[in-house]
């Protein structure tokens, strides 16, 4: 089905049709948009699709034959759960649940963080669409194939949601972050789903990692800062060899002019050392050192728990 949010694949057993499937995604479209679906048959035999609701009630039927493509009207469908089971020769060989949403979701999580940090903050941001009334709960969901965790966000006001997630719950790796607005009608003790945000990414870093990564980098520092003061005592010998050849015998400066008498009985004209103030030595720098079958895992998290609860 076109529009669907893969999960991480879960097994769900229905009395009704008596079979055990694989759920592997959820359909998620708004009432009044037409429910499509694509039958792909190994050869030309008579199916037919059932839609039931989240009570297990058959609402709606198309049939056809071989490969082909089924649309059901959803106008009559209030906000909910439901699920299209295929049946083909006296069988029922599939299902792909669906949800008819009456909000709108979105959450906003970190796109990266630490495992040295104590939690992370993950918001959810709620809009009623085909509803007038705020969601009984929101929950959000952070997992990957092999964990999942849920929290119920709380309200904050103005369709804002928020959950708080310890880090100590979340080893180093990739994630996905939903959320899900949940109504009042239960099924087997579950809250339906009524909206379902798109997914984050979120990846948890390992904080030695980090460390490692800003030593090394400290240590390059020191090396070219230990190096510098080398520089400094090239300059300052070129500084020296500069003042000597500036004096080279039988020239004459200021202070050779000064003290003709002491130079005379040598034959040899002095260099100037008082020409060692100029130089210049710099050696500042070197006390300078330099200090994230299936994705979309809320939906995962929270709708397959949904499905497996659903009597179809």
């Amino acid at each position: 089905m076109a529009g669907s949010v893969e999960t991480p694949t879960e097994t769900v057993t229905t009395d009704e049709l008596d079979s055990e499937f694989e759920v592997d995604a959820f359909a998620t479209l708004s009432a009044g948009d037409s429910l499509d679906a694509d039958i792909a048959l190994s050869d030309d035999s008579a199916f037919d699709v059932y839609l039931y609701d989240n009570d297990g009630q058959n609402v709606d039927r198309v049939g056809g034959t071989g490969s082909d493509s089924v649309t059901f009207d959803t106008d009559s469908l209030k906000s909910g759960t439901y699920v299209l089971a295929l049946y083909v020769d006296g069988n029922y060989i599939d299902i792909h649940p669906v949800i008819i949403t009456g909000y709108d979701v979105t959450v906003d999580a970190p796109s990266e963080v630490s495992s040295d940090d104590e939690s992370m903050l993950v918001s959810a941001d709620v809009t009623p669409t085909a509803l007038d009334i705020d969601p009984a709960s929101v929950e959000i969901a952070v997992w990957d194939d092999d964990t999942v965790l849920r929290k119920t966000a709380e309200d904050r006001g103005d369709g804002q949601y928020e959950a708080t997630f310890p880090m100590s719950d979340l080893e180093e790796g990739s994630y996905s972050v939903s959320a899900v607005a949940q109504g009042t009608d239960t099924v087997n003790g579950e809250r339906e789903a009524l909206g379902i945000s798109d997914s984050d990414a979120l990846t948890v870093s390992d904080s030695q990692d980090d460390s490692s990564d800003f030593d090394d980098g400290t240590d390059d520092e020191l090396n070219e800062s230990d190096d510098e003061p080398d520089e400094s005592t090239d300059e300052t010998d070129e500084s020296d060899d500069e003042v000597a050849d500036e004096s080279e015998p039988g020239e004459s400066n200021d202070t050779d002019d000064a003290n003709d008498s002491s130079d005379d009985t040598n034959g040899v004209q002095q260099p100037n050392l008082e020409d060692d103030d100029d130089t210049e030595t710099d050696t500042d720098d070197s006390d300078a050192v330099p200090l994230a079958v299936v994705p979309v895992v809320a939906v995962a998290a929270v709708l397959v728990g949904v499905v497996v609860r659903v009597r179809y």
